[in-house]
């Protein structure tokens, strides 16, 4: 939780670019929240942040956090940022708290599945989209259909492979 914290509040990792939280007064959405650092933070200015999240301890964490700092702007939600809707979604825990996968079952605990054109249906225009999905990205983006409705990305891609073409 440290390094998360350097990362997060010190380097502003996700705000590089042209990004400022300072300038993110609507609506955030955090995928990816894990323990909703990043979700306090954007709470300052933002009318309201939606803060996904896949693992059932880390969601707990994250409202304890909310409720210790009296946040009343963030809506925490317990499932993944996904590419379609699935009925058979599920995580596997890992060995750390940020790390789990999020795939089909049979891998885990099952959990609810948003995509993004849902998120922008049901909250309107998006001012930041803070995405750390440990690998999905690239699935989440292509299926999306409302991208113009979202202002800014800022976000991490992880890959197998440092050459895969999807990067491009």
């Amino acid at each position: 939780v440290f390094t998360l914290c350097r990362e997060l509040i010190l380097d502003r990792v996700y705000e590089r670019g042209g990004i400022s939280l300072e300038g993110c007064t609507g609506t955030v959405v955090d995928a990816g929240a894990h323990v909703g650092i990043f979700s306090l933070r954007a709470a300052q200015w933002a009318r309201q942040v939606v803060a996904i999240e896949a693992d059932d301890v880390n969601v707990a964490t994250l409202e304890v956090n909310l409720r210790r700092n009296g946040i009343t702007n963030v809506a925490p939600r317990h499932g993944a940022l996904w590419a379609e809707h699935a009925d058979d979604l599920s995580i596997a825990a890992s060995h750390h708290s940020g790390g789990g996968a999020v795939g089909l079952a049979p891998r885990g605990r099952p959990i609810a599945s948003f995509t993004l054109d849902d998120l922008v249906e049901e909250l309107g225009t998006i001012d930041l989209l803070k995405i750390d999905v440990e690998g999905a990205e690239f699935d989440i983006f292509a299926k999306a259909t409302r991208l113009s409705e979202i202002r800014r990305i800022a976000g991490e891609v992880h890959l197998d492979d440092p050459d895969d073409p999807r990067v491009e």
